[in-house]
């Protein structure tokens, strides 16, 4: 999905994506406004908007990929806390 814009379609298409996902790009506006939503889904945000190699990096490697399992950002015990 491609999404530009940081306003409700943005929000409600960040509630789709499980955890530890990759959001890849960048958006518009006010770098907080982009980056907050993102964090406390426990989505990993790509600034990747700049990234001319992207497709050879994203090429399939010769060994089966490493199986990573989903987390729940609520389960997170803060140090201190």
């Amino acid at each position: 999905m491609v999404c530009y814009g940081v306003d409700a379609l943005f929000q409600s298409a960040l509630k789709w994506v499980k955890p530890l996902s990759p959001v890849i790009g960048w958006n518009k506006g006010d770098e907080f406004k982009q980056i907050s939503p993102c964090t406390r889904l426990g989505l990993i945000n790509m600034p990747a908007d700049w990234c001319m190699n992207l497709p050879l990096l994203s090429a399939p490697s010769a060994e089966e990929p490493g199986k990573i399992s989903s987390l729940d950002p609520g389960k997170i015990k803060l140090a201190g806390r």
